[in-house]
């Protein structure tokens, strides 16, 4: 179903849709999304191959959509997306990638699914990967990599700018700045890209009338946001602008 709000067309999903509903983004994109160099994006979702006895062979093989062809897919979806986010956030906090492999591979098997980290249950202590577990009424800490028990973790800071649905515990929506400023990433909402939340306007229009010289009260009034929709939606173009990406 399409919905028009003063002059911009937004893509609306009504219920479960695999086609409309699951984002999609470039790697470079991506990348910036992230705050990761797209090179290092590329190892994981490719990995690196090497000529053996006259073979291709896999030196590193890939972590995210392992199984796949390399660039099979030049775009990610929402869900890569969020197991990017989780991998370099469990990087980021002192967790080793081979720990990060191992709990990915079976979990993925455990699961059943591809984006194993996509799922409201995994946290940190700093050295390894924890799994919440309901254990009767209480959640119980397990090391994913030792299974031992544990008695506390650490969620890592990109969990809490994630939305979860209260059915399958999935990610279904990201919020870059913090659940409390508005802008999101929404599948269902103009194939993920980054829009305001309230008025589900592209983050990359407004920031594009604003570097075109337009005040924030006219870009108010032209796309019914109210400032702090507007001047959120510029702070975060004009941060992405600045990271890195090759």
């Amino acid at each position: 179903m399409l919905s028009e709000r003063s002059g911009v067309t937004t893509v609306v999903v009504v219920g479960s849709s695999v086609d409309f509903g699951r984002g999609a983004y470039g790697r470079t994109e991506a990348a910036r999304i992230v705050d990761i160099r797209a090179k290092r994006l590329r190892r994981w979702l490719d990995g690196e191959r090497t000529l053996r006895a006259g073979a291709a062979k896999f030196a590193v093989r890939p972590l995210i959509r392992d199984g796949e062809q390399p660039h099979a897919r030049l775009s990610l979806s929402f869900m890569d997306l969020v197991e990017t986010l989780f991998v370099k956030g469990f990087l980021d906090a002192g967790v080793p990638m081979k720990v990060v492999r191992v709990v990915h591979a079976e979990a993925r098997h455990d699961f059943a699914t591809p984006h194993p980290f996509a799922v409201k249950r995994f946290e940190h202590d700093g050295r390894t990967i924890i799994e919440r577990v309901r254990n009767g009424t209480e959640d119980a800490l397990v090391d994913r990599y030792t299974t031992n028990t544990l008695i506390k973790a650490v969620m890592l800071p990109r969990v809490r700018k994630l939305a979860y649905h209260d059915v399958t515990d999935e990610a279904c929506r990201y919020f870059p700045l913090g659940a409390n400023r508005p802008v999101v990433l929404d599948p269902r909402r103009s194939f993920g890209e980054p829009t305001t939340s309230r008025r589900g306007v592209p983050t990359r229009i407004i920031f594009g009338a604003y570097e075109a010289g337009e005040s924030i009260e006219a870009i108010e009034r032209w796309y019914n946001a109210d400032r702090e929709e507007v001047e959120t939606a510029i702070e975060y173009e004009k941060a992405a602008r600045e990271r890195p990406a090759a």
